[in-house]
């Protein structure tokens, strides 16, 4: 069969398969060699393949950037000046109209070079604190809450509202602390406490990602906030879970083990998309892989009183190793924590079965449930 043959019955040439599926039968079909040469802006064409040239380098702060004549809107600054997240969504559709005319018009013609795209750098949502920094004009000021909300206004104008399709691609930037010094942006360390990494950088980024769902993709800056963002987040659990003289009620538990869940599960899924080098991807992946176990084996041990301490553990490095290795070589997909969920419940109970159970009573087990309140050792400090 000639590979001309071969292309028109492949998987990713059928619109009407999965789109799953499709990118892993084109991935699959891929050399290392090419797909090494898809790994940066300005990737090559795959003519064997019949993989077009594409650069995915494309501006669209205020209108569509650098290719032609574009309707040219406020800059980002003044949009967030409306504080009117609706008159920007619909400003963003109409740059998105353009972005999708330009790009049919460019590819009959034959060009895809830079600017001719559908993947739009687009938006900044860093917050200005430093004017020096030279670059506020392109983020929407200083208040974490309107940032979130004219960024998220923007992807959704952007994006479309297509059940299946983007009518472009919106990459959030620059995550998370990044607000200069500009000269020296790809790698400078810039270091947040954790209360400004929560209150003020990270609140826009886990709105649109999490809550509204709506980025296509993350640019990110060159800066060590992630693992401390999730690391906290993790250190913040136990301390409210166990720390003495406090009450563990049931449906705390429970809130807090998915919280987690979903937290860490976010964070490793976005930064999964940036990882560099093999050593933080597996990082990155471990916290994945944590998060997917320690939501079951939380509750498990919540609800079933032969739980033990080794049990859990095992259950959660056990969910982590699993998650590794069942999605080593691309991103995770949301669904291939479940995996890790079973062998990290499954772990729980084998090793529980096999260790030795502390001493507990009847009355600690309804502690623990919540039907009776914690007798404190000592009077702790609010």
């Amino acid at each position: 069969m000639s590979d001309h043959t071969s292309q028109e019955t492949a998987i990713y040439w059928d619109p009407g398969r999965p789109l799953d599926e499709r990118v892993r039968d084109l991935v699959g079909r891929m050399t290392l060699q090419e797909k090494i040469s898809q790994m940066v802006h300005d990737a090559p064409g795959i003519e064997r393949l019949g993989v077009p040239d594409y650069n995915w380098w494309n501006e669209c702060l205020h209108g569509v950037g650098r290719a032609g004549v574009a309707t040219v809107f406020p800059q980002a600054i003044g949009m967030a000046a409306t504080w009117n997240p609706e008159l920007i969504q619909r400003m963003a559709v109409a740059v998105s109209d353009e972005a999708r005319a330009k790009h049919h018009e460019f590819v009959r013609q034959g060009d895809r070079g830079i600017y001719k795209g559908l993947t739009f750098w687009t938006p900044n949502i860093n917050i200005f604190r430093d004017p020096r920094w030279g670059r506020g004009q392109e983020t929407y000021g200083e208040d974490p809450f309107l940032t979130a909300r004219i960024g998220v206004a923007m992807v959704r104008g952007l994006q479309g509202d297509h059940s299946r399709y983007l009518k472009v691609a919106a990459t959030a930037k620059h995550y998370a602390v990044h607000s200069g010094p500009e000269a020296d942006r790809h790698h400078f360390d810039a270091q947040a406490s954790p209360r400004d990494l929560r209150q003020t950088y990270l609140p826009a980024f886990l709105f649109g990602l999490v809550i509204a769902a709506v980025f296509a993709a993350i640019m990110s800056s060159a800066d060590s906030q992630l693992l401390v963002a999730a690391s906290s987040v993790v250190r913040d659990f136990y301390e409210k879970v166990y720390a003495e003289g406090r009450e563990l009620s049931q449906k705390f538990l429970v809130r807090t083990s998915r919280m987690v869940v979903f937290v860490l599960v976010a964070i490793s899924l976005l930064a999964g998309f940036m990882a560099e080098d093999l050593v933080y991807w597996l990082v990155l992946f471990a916290w994945a892989g944590l998060g997917a176990a320690l939501g079951p084996t939380s509750i498990l041990a919540l609800y079933w009183r032969g739980t033990t301490g080794p049990g859990v553990v095992a259950g959660m490095l056990t969910g982590a190793a699993v998650t590794i290795l069942w999605r080593l070589s691309e991103p995770l997909q949301l669904y291939e924590l479940i995996p890790g969920f079973a062998a990290g419940l499954l772990a729980t109970v084998v090793v529980s079965l096999f260790t030795k159970k502390p001493e507990q009573t009847a009355e600690d087990f309804e502690i623990m449930k919540g039907t009776t309140a914690v007798k404190p050792k000592y009077n702790a400090p609010e």
